[in-house]
């Protein structure tokens, strides 16, 4: 529930109300966006008994029509595809459409949701044409994507487009304050590494980010001996990102206090006794030669180039 986009949920009720919501829908935005969530929130709008019968704000969530779509066998909403898949097959999209042709069980509204529109391959995408033009009166259409690019041009053509754009870094800071309960000092710091949405946060915090982030600061930027760190941040990709991430926000916030910026805006507010005595180490332009090597390092990753020698010779010189 926390991952649906309020925003762009109350936009499409408003647009029902006006009586001119499409039939499809692109739903464009980063991984841990709420896509999908908000396209299952919707779906639950346009079949909930108390919204339809007494045109509550949103759905009610307990109507038997709510309480199926949760549960996942509301034999109207049907979900396919998923982000982490290479490709969806011409089958699905077949299954799909034989769906779309019959009349709803007990839905107002049949809704269809192909979550990574960008991995439907070129069979797939084509034989969804048609139906994209020409969709059931009864039926909705909605695709999710993280990479607009990669999305033929006919099926962009065909959609309505809803973007999912990021809360600013201080608004979503007071929002996990306010109505989660954070610290300030975490909510700062998750606020920024979560690129902006709730769902991102909710992915950190599983991975016990916060912590595991000072754990990268201690074995890298304050350790002597970092042979076994090293060893350990390289065994994956991932891995390696993240400490990067780490990494070039640290010599951020280093730059930043040379700067003389306000603290609130440091990402490693909880770590400003490390934090200070490092930035005066260093001149400002050390400190950005250092910022533009990492950033380097990105790409070298992307290459799959090995990263051990480049961090041994920027550990040489912090």
């Amino acid at each position: 529930e926390d991952l649906v986009n309020a925003v762009v949920l109350k936009q499409l009720i408003d647009t029902y109300h006006k009586k001119c919501l499409a039939q499809a829908y692109l739903f464009i935005g980063a991984e841990h966006a709420g896509k999908t969530q908000t396209a299952i929130a919707l779906a639950k709008v346009l079949n909930c008994e108390k919204f339809i019968a007494q045109m509550t704000p949103t759905y009610c969530d307990q109507c038997p029509s709510c309480m199926k779509i949760n549960s996942g066998n509301h034999p109207d909403i049907h979900v396919t595809g998923a982000g982490d898949r290479e490709t969806i097959k011409i089958e699905e999209i077949r299954q799909l459409l034989e769906q779309i042709r019959f009349r709803p069980f007990m839905a107002e509204k049949k809704v269809f949701i192909i979550r990574g529109s960008e991995n439907l391959t070129a069979e797939a995408a084509n034989a969804f044409l048609k139906t994209l033009e020409e969709p059931s009166l009864n039926s909705l259409l909605i695709l999710t994507t993280s990479q607009i690019d990669k999305n033929l041009d006919t099926v962009r053509s065909r959609c309505q487009k809803i973007h999912f754009l990021p809360f600013p870094r201080r608004e979503l800071a007071e929002q996990l304050i306010q109505h989660y309960h954070k610290d300030p000092l975490s909510a700062q710091c998750l606020s920024f590494f979560s690129k902006g949405f709730l769902g991102g946060i909710q992915k950190l915090e599983k991975n016990n980010f916060f912590e595991r982030k000072n754990e990268m600061l201690d074995g890298f930027i304050l350790a002597r001996d970092i042979d076994g760190f090293t060893k350990e941040i390289l065994e994956e990709k991932e891995s390696t990102k993240e400490f990067l991430d780490v990494f070039v926000s640290w010599i951020r916030d280093s730059i930043l206090l040379k700067l003389e910026a306000d603290e609130a805006m440091m990402v490693h507010a909880d770590r400003l006794n490390d934090l200070k005595p490092f930035s005066r180490k260093y001149t400002f332009e050390q400190l950005n030669n250092i910022y533009e090597e990492v950033i380097h390092m990105y790409k070298q990753l992307a290459e799959n180039l090995n990263l051990k020698l480049p961090l041994l010779i920027i550990k040489e010189k912090l």
